[in-house]
């Protein structure tokens, strides 16, 4: 979210470099041979507002782990070598995005739902990466790489105190920055829209339909994630019953409802057909939507959600670093800290009418915005039948 605009890919690039150029006093090079020494490993990744570095290293090597990656966040080398690998790598990857039609589809979803311009949905352009350089990296890393909005897990062999004061020891002198943070754009409402991208090597199409959705802590979350479950959570599902058991339309089908912490994400309808359904499919799928915003479910299909939920719900508790990094994400957004353990709970309570309220409320299948992947020539009826056809060049 915090890309320059004409240097889209820059905080990607410089989380990637900041690992692979390692610090000005051990290098990328001479840290990839000691941590496969001790079998170890540090990595960084990147998400819509967040870098996030990840070490897994023999409890022994921890405090010797920490004082790198504290090195590597107050003393970055960013060296032209690694910046100059990332943009390469980065390059190939724009030439293959178009190989996937589940890719494109996705991608062009995503910015269909949030609009272009917005940054969790702008798309890396060779403009971009060329306009990136080492300074570039300086600068960013500068900017935001400092203790002010910075959360550390730890998990492992150790008491609470001791894990304590190996931070205090290692991060104690990290100075605060002052961030600035630019403001995000909330999430626009969702207009409803029928898009198309040709893609004329395949025999299948990739469908994606929905609408903006809600965030966590809304009041209908749990009933709204049962409903999903009998919506379209997977075998026995609803839309899997109907569109691909009983008409034979799909060979992949499937819901989300993509509930944020802080911002609504968005409901998604997923469906895969052969080219010669493609309208056929749409139809099927927007119809069992309909059905769900508008008839009560089954106390069989309420009892069945229920139990799927809550035996997957286990599978939080397998290991402690899932329980730590999850503790650490609700901090961050500001939820209680046993909001996991509500969970349980709160989907016991769910009743048919509950269901029944929430899907009516916030269900929208007339207003979905969708996005269809494939070979227009072989589909079974012209597309236009369903409403005005946006094209998409995906050249």
């Amino acid at each position: 979210a915090y890309n320059p605009t004409d240097k889209l890919g820059l905080a990607g690039i410089t989380a990637e470099v900041l690992r692979s150029g390692g610090s000005n006093s051990m290098s990328g090079d001479d840290l990839d041979e000691l941590l496969e020494s001790t079998g170890g490993s540090i990595e960084t990744s990147v998400g819509n507002e967040t870098t996030t570095i990840r070490i897994n290293v023999l409890i022994e090597n921890a405090e010797d782990a920490l004082r790198i990656v504290r090195d590597l966040l107050n003393d970055p080398a960013y060296p032209q070598d690694k910046l100059d690998l990332a943009l390469t790598q980065q390059r190939s990857a724009i030439s293959r995005r178009n190989d996937d039609a589940g890719g494109i589809a996705d991608r062009e979803f995503q910015k269909i739902l949030w609009g272009e311009d917005h940054p969790f949905a702008q798309q890396i352009e060779y403009d971009d990466l060329a306009n990136i350089t080492r300074d570039d990296l300086v600068q960013f890393h500068k900017s935001y790489f400092h203790p002010d909005e910075c959360y550390i897990a730890l998990w492992g062999d150790f008491s609470e105190a001791d894990a304590k004061q190996m931070v205090r020891t290692v991060f104690g002198e990290w100075p605060k920055g002052n961030v600035q943070y630019p403001e995000i754009p909330s999430t626009p409402e969702t207009m409803p829209s029928l898009n198309l991208a040709v893609k004329e090597s395949v025999n299948q199409s990739n469908i994606r339909m929905g609408h903006r959705s809600i965030t966590r802590n809304h009041p209908d979350y749990h009933a709204l994630v049962v409903m999903n479950e009998i919506l379209g959570g997977g075998l026995g599902s609803q839309l899997f019953n109907e569109v691909r058991s009983r008409q034979g339309l799909a060979y992949r089908v499937g819901s989300g409802l993509g509930a944020g912490y802080e911002k609504p994400q968005h409901f998604r309808v997923v469906c895969g057909t052969k080219s010669e359904t493609t309208v056929q499919a749409i139809k099927a799928c927007v119809e069992v939507v309909n059905k769900m915003a508008t008839e009560s479910v089954t106390d069989e299909e309420l009892d069945r959600a229920k139990s799927g939920l809550l035996n997957s719900h286990v599978f939080n508790f397998a290991n402690k670093g899932s329980i730590v990094n999850r503790q650490m994400t609700y901090v961050r957004h500001g939820y209680p800290v046993d909001w996991v353990q509500r969970f349980a709970t709160e989907v016991q309570k769910v009743t048919k009418e509950d269901i029944q309220t929430a899907a009516s409320n916030f269900l929208q299948p007339d207003n979905f915005a969708v996005m269809v992947v494939g070979k227009p020539d072989d589909f079974d009826e012209d597309l236009s039948t369903l409403g005005e056809v946006n094209v998409i060049d995906i050249s």
